[in-house]
């Protein structure tokens, strides 16, 4: 789970509920904060091979997001995937993205692969 927060005693901690994250996220959204476990994933990304190469913020719809790309071994089986967030991951490469992207299979919020690197 993405969750860092140590505060256990919150009803949006996701050990409080089935919920996973989304309370919390959905709650900081509408105050249009940040979420303090978020800054503590990300805290000195750069230096743990992160870069952030899409920032986006829509006004229209009162949202945001962050793209972020680690470069890590990881097995996929050892991911934990939220499952109110997450359906599947894969490992990829650009033409295996191009492909998923050309055929409207990426998620529509999915769409800067052409400044991936």
């Amino acid at each position: 789970m993405f969750c860092t927060c140590k505060n256990l005693d919150c009803p949006l901690h996701p050990s409080n509920h089935d919920k996973g994250c989304s309370p919390c996220i959905s709650k900081n959204l509408k105050l249009r904060e940040m979420p303090e476990c978020f800054f503590q994933k990300l805290e000195h990304a750069e230096d743990r091979g992160g870069k952030r190469v899409r920032q986006v913020r829509r006004d229209q719809r009162h949202d945001f997001y962050d793209v972020w790309i680690f470069h890590a071994d990881v097995l996929l089986e050892e991911l934990t995937l939220q499952a109110t967030e997450v359906t599947q991951a894969m490992w990829a490469d650009r033409e295996q993205l191009e492909e998923l992207y050309r055929r409207g299979e990426l998620h529509p919020l999915i769409d800067y692969i052409d400044i991936l690197e």
